[in-house]
């Protein structure tokens, strides 16, 4: 039995799905850019008259509208939040299965150990995740050249999407913690979709006000203007994010293969 396998199938039509998604909100923002290229300073004016809290939240930097890839900068946590919720969604859903469809007897009967089924799946939905952000990011990339826009930085572009995937796989295996440590996750979209707009929130309002703060604000730890100025991620926080992965990783490891399957 090939657990990586069929785990990887079994998620694979849910992620066509996303990644039409997250191409599509892509799609909505870069066709309004034309519109605003075209009336830079009367579109900034009606951005102004935001408080600066939504502002904040948006992600709006009024010096950068006027290039596209400033625009996309400022319509990047629209495409960040899809991306986020299924890969939160995913890391609900994968270890929950087997209680949700009574099926861990079938599969703890096999020869296998919980610490290879804990692998496999993890793998075969980090492969879905890893496999989503290249293709958005190929595709997006497309759009942006074969819609004749100017001044894309490929350097710059890159780095926002290692930014996207990172974004991604801390909030899969963050999601893949707190449904071993609930229990019994019915709905993983529902639980996806409130940690993610929980965290977005959260680090709209609160993630710049302290470097303490801003640990707990995922949304928050890169500064994708300064991405596009100096093509550069904070290495701290570049850090941080990989080692909150590996211990959210390596604590639902620990957590699965001790805990009991409770089937009913």
């Amino acid at each position: 039995m090939n657990i990586f396998r069929f785990e990887f199938r079994q998620a694979l039509r849910q992620t066509w799905i996303w990644i039409a998604a997250m191409v599509f909100t892509f799609a909505v923002f870069l066709a309004m850019y034309s519109a605003v290229s075209n009336d830079v300073e009367g579109f900034k004016s009606i951005l102004q008259a935001y408080p600066e809290s939504i502002q904040q939240m948006l992600g709006i930097n009024l010096d950068a509208i006027g290039s596209v890839l400033g625009y996309y900068a400022m319509t990047f946590s629209f495409l960040a939040l899809v991306g986020c919720i299924q890969s939160a969604t995913y890391g609900f859903m994968i270890l929950s299965w087997e209680q949700r469809e009574k099926t861990g007897d079938f599969l703890f009967s096999k020869p296998v150990s919980r610490s290879r089924i804990f692998w496999a799946k993890t793998a075969a939905m980090l492969v879905n995740v890893v496999l989503s952000a290249l293709l958005v990011s190929l595709i997006n990339y497309g759009i942006f050249c074969g819609g004749g826009l100017q001044g894309v930085d490929f350097t710059a572009y890159a780095e926002m999407q290692l930014i996207l995937l990172i974004l991604m796989v801390l909030f899969f295996a963050l999601g893949l913690l707190l449904s071993l440590v609930l229990g019994k996750i019915k709905r993983p979209s529902t639980y996806g979709l409130s940690l993610v707009f929980a965290l977005y929130i959260y680090s709209a309002f609160f993630g710049a006000d302290s470097t303490i703060k801003r640990v707990f604000a995922p949304f928050k730890y890169f500064d994708l203007f300064k991405v596009i100025d100096q093509h550069t991620l904070e290495l701290s926080w570049l850090m941080l994010s990989a080692a909150f992965i590996l211990c959210l990783l390596g604590g639902s490891y620990v957590i699965y293969t001790r805990q009991e399957t409770h089937l009913s």
